[in-house]
């Protein structure tokens, strides 16, 4: 499978499975998008890596729990949210989770 048509499954096809208007780059459409280094979908992307089920600052019953992921922090360039930078190069937006970057998508919206 192309790697184009990988991502079109995990976006355009979900997307409209679940009745979503997301999926698809388009003028005036939603601006969620990941921009992925193509040369960083390597073997690394097999390595095993811990990482809290819970943000670090967060309490309660799932603040001490660990799950192991598969991923390569070099693979993910940047993460936008309706146009604006979430992420970018290993950082997270100083920001997000202070400020509104998007809205939770509802089937059939």
């Amino acid at each position: 499978m192309s790697p184009e048509r990988a991502v079109h499954r995990v976006t355009g096809e979900l997307a409209q499975w679940f009745g979503l208007d997301a999926g698809r780059l388009a003028p005036g459409a939603r601006a969620d998008l990941v921009v992925v280094d193509p040369e960083a979908l390597d073997d690394r992307l097999d390595a095993l890596h811990e990482q809290p089920v819970a943000p670090p600052a967060a309490a309660g019953p799932f603040s001490e729990l660990r799950r192991l992921v598969r991923r390569n922090d070099a693979a993910v360039r940047r993460v936008l949210v309706a146009g604006r930078t979430a992420w970018h190069d290993g950082a997270l937006a100083p920001e997000l989770g202070r400020e509104r970057f998007g809205t939770v998508l509802r089937p059939g919206a």
